[in-house]
């Protein structure tokens, strides 16, 4: 299972402008009484940014909960049949509308974008609306364009070596199918960068002027084949489109994989994350259903944000030159230690009252 932020979450979202998910700058230098970060000051506004991004993995971590867009990747499940209910289901008694369960291994889902269920001899997609792209011949593509549904907001991938907003494809179908995957999901190429030379996250914007991350996310299937799915919500997705130009590479277009609902194959309570299943389910052996879905709560709390905020506080005042604190904490009287103890506890009060209990039942 790997664990991703996304980030997705908000149009003003900009870590290296200082705007996070759970605070921003502003917030942060106006708690100190200090002047605004800029990209001449120690530490920059960008790295300020860091620091908040570090405080968000923090509070997610420690309270096991996430108020901003997180995606799950590959999550894989056993599944058990409840036989009496798969006999109840066989003699057509409606009172059963599932004949079994998983819990998924996060709360407050947001959006299931795979759900795949093992038949046998082949993964059968049951969630999401998604197309496929395969390279056949890293040499001879031109681009890739995603296109929102109606006519909408279009996002024409390029090739170049080094470009942050392209795709490097001179080494190979794998490597070529890997950094195609990176500039959808607007990610640093971690597998890619010490042979292709770009080290920095992957970012692009549609003709609009959006993150293609906000609307697409895609999955290596396998050494040169990719997925993506739709973010947009239910199966509005189906209505995306994708275009590709070049001999070296195909796709088949969005499809709707989805038949969900309580009467229908499988159906989510989506605050607990479980999933029920009725019609269609994997056969009973271990690993049989590989899920990727997206989590995290709609809103974010003031207590959130105050933690957040307080967390980047201490990160600044802890640095090595912290001498744009040190006049300010003067001005007010109290020392950099006193306010830094004060405020770790209370972050650390705000995350145990907002911590995640999670209960481990013995079953004999």
């Amino acid at each position: 299972m790997i664990i991703r932020t996304s980030d997705t979450g908000l149009d003003a979202l900009d870590y290296d402008s200082g705007v996070g998910h759970y605070t921003n700058m502003t917030m942060i230098t106006d708690l100190l009484g200090i002047a605004p970060f800029t990209t001449t000051t120690i530490p920059t506004l960008a790295t300020v940014g860091e620091y908040i991004r570090r405080a968000e993995d923090y509070i997610d971590e420690y309270t096991k909960q996430s108020w901003r867009p997180t995606i799950v990747e590959n999550e894989f499940h056993d599944f058990d049949y409840q036989w009496e209910r798969m006999y109840r289901f066989s003699k057509d008694y409606k009172f059963t509308d599932y004949v079994g369960l998983i819990r998924l291994h996060r709360e407050d889902i947001r959006k299931v974008l795979r759900l795949c269920a093992w038949k046998g001899n082949a993964w059968e997609e049951l969630a999401g609306a998604t197309a496929t792209i395969s390279i056949t011949d890293h040499t001879n593509i031109t681009n890739i364009v995603l296109r929102l549904p109606n006519s909408g907001e279009t996002f024409t991938l390029l090739t170049h070596p080094t470009n942050a907003g392209s795709f490097n494809n001179a080494y190979g179908n794998v490597t070529t199918a890997q950094e195609i995957v990176y500039l959808i999901n607007e990610q640093v190429p971690v597998n890619t960068r010490d042979f292709t030379g770009s080290n920095g996250k992957k970012t692009f914007q549609g003709t609009a002027g959006s993150n293609i991350s906000k609307f697409f996310y895609a999955a290596l299937e396998d050494d040169n084949s990719i997925l993506i799915s739709s973010l947009l919500p239910s199966d509005d997705g189906k209505n995306c489109t994708i275009t590709v130009s070049g001999s070296g590479i195909t796709k088949t277009d969005f499809a709707d994989n989805e038949n969900r609902g309580r009467d229908n194959d499988w159906w989510l309570d989506n605050p607990s994350g479980t999933v029920f299943f009725r019609t269609t389910y994997p056969y009973q052996v271990k690993h049989s259903l590989r899920c990727t879905y997206q989590t995290g709560k709609q809103t974010v709390p003031a207590i959130i944000t105050e933690a957040a905020t307080k967390l980047v506080a201490c990160e600044l005042m802890s640095a090595d030159d912290n001498t744009i604190l040190l006049g300010e904490a003067a001005q007010s009287g109290l020392d950099i230690k006193t306010k830094f103890d004060t405020y770790k506890q209370e972050v650390e009060k705000i995350l145990n009252m907002k911590k995640r209990l999670i209960y481990l039942i013995d079953s004999d």
